[in-house]
């Protein structure tokens, strides 16, 4: 079966792919793009044209990461590669006035660049550069795809209040048409795709060119090898308990993410510092969002809604085996203390055991009494307390280890 291989961190990328059925893997390039257009830039006797410059930067990800292929054999979300891969290199650039426009460096810049984009128009070119890796191929093409856009005449107001949302200093021209940035953009003159930063028609065309169909890329699909199995980002995992929803996280929960993580209290045993940005839920969505469960290798998270209102998630992942999984809860705090925690991870424990799983386990800070209790609640015991063994915020912090095994689980299985 052919897996195509995204040489990109770009969650928007990753999303319009798994969108389109495409559920890929995923190896971050690292190229200095700087030093691929200065390059280029010396071999051509002059600077690139915007468009060329995206094409030249598309194929120097592609290629920064084959190396890695053989001696690293897992992606970067902890999947097993397989052997036939195709690899996708993508970069976009906004082009003002002739010049090509990535990444803001700071608001300020932001700030700048919207000042010259609004009521104006600009051209998003995206470069995509594809390397066929299967057994005996040697084949790749290339070719970018360019949008006009059309930007609103926004106030000074409206500049300086979308810039603080973070959005416009993770995006190659400052702006999105997937997110904050879509009421700001009047019109566009071309393929939508492109602007959110893969064009899936000439993805589409690119992939005929080295005798690859699209279909044959879809998971679970007639035009997919015989054993592949549906994502859950396209069929949509839920789990239905007497009060809640529990089910795959999308998009739509990206901005109630964003203000419960935000809640000092709720950020304080976490990982994460608050306030977290909306730019922040975004990536975190695209990045983990939209699997089943039991997907061995990989943090999946599931939104968990209550009357209709997104009220708090469960982070799950399984070991490589498929035997063991490791749980987490976070909820706003609105929502604690009517025992929603509990039912959702009972129900998503419940779960676990009844797909095969041996064991569950969860970890605490030893000063989150309510986190304690709630695993406790549920039938777990605590099998260890690890002493100043995290480091979190600054500070180390003593840890407990809960779990339970499927054959002491008190629900039938």
């Amino acid at each position: 079966m052919t897996t195509l291989l995204l040489a990109s961190a770009s969650p928007a990328r990753l999303s319009t792919l798994r969108s389109a059925g495409i559920e890929p893997v995923v190896r971050v390039s690292g190229v200095d793009e700087d030093a691929v257009l200065a390059a280029a830039a010396e071999q051509a006797g002059a600077a690139l044209p915007p468009a060329d410059a995206v094409l030249a930067l598309a194929r120097a990800k592609a290629h920064a990461v084959l190396p890695t292929l053989e001696h690293v054999p897992h992606d970067d979300h902890g999947t097993e590669l397989p052997d036939d891969l195709v690899v996708l290199g993508c970069d976009s650039l906004l082009e003002l006035d002739g010049e090509a426009l990535g990444k803001p460096a700071d608001p300020a810049d932001a700030i700048a660049r919207w000042r010259r984009m609004r009521g104006r128009s600009g051209v998003l070119h995206t470069g995509h550069w594809l390397v066929d890796e299967r057994d005996g191929a040697t084949g790749e093409v290339g070719a970018t795809a360019s949008t006009v856009v059309h930007f609103a005449d926004l106030s000074d107001a409206e500049i300086e209040a979308y810039v603080a949302t973070g959005e416009p200093l993770a995006v190659a021209g400052a702006f999105t048409i997937d997110g904050i940035g879509g009421p700001f953009v009047t019109g566009l003159e071309g393929d939508h795709h492109t602007v959110v930063g893969l064009s899936l028609p000439l993805l589409r065309d690119l992939l005929g060119r080295l005798d690859v169909t699209v279909p044959s890329l879809w998971a679970g699909s007639p035009g997919a090898t015989a054993g592949a199995t549906t994502a859950a980002g396209r069929t949509g995992f839920v789990l239905r308990t007497p009060r809640l929803v529990i089910r795959s996280m999308t998009a739509e929960h990206a901005r109630t993410l964003a203000a419960y993580r935000s809640e000092p209290e709720v950020a304080r045993y976490q990982s994460w510092d608050a306030p977290f940005t909306l730019a922040q839920a975004r990536a975190f969505v695209a990045e983990v969002a939209g699997r089943d469960p039991v997907s061995p290798g990989r943090w999946v998270q599931l939104a968990v809604e209550a009357d209709g209102e997104h009220v708090g998630d469960l982070a799950v992942r399984v070991d490589p085996d498929g035997e063991q999984a490791r749980v987490g809860v976070t909820f706003a705090g609105a929502a604690q203390g009517r025992g929603y925690a509990t039912e959702a991870l009972d129900a998503l424990v419940d779960h676990l055991f009844s797909a095969g799983l041996h064991r569950v386990v969860a970890d605490c800070d030893a000063r989150n009494t309510a986190s304690a209790r709630l695993l406790e609640r549920v039938g777990m015991r605590r099998e260890a307390e690890h002493r100043s063994a995290a480091f979190w915020k600054g500070e180390w912090t003593d840890e407990y280890v809960y779990a339970v095994l499927r054959d002491e689980w008190r629900h039938d299985t």
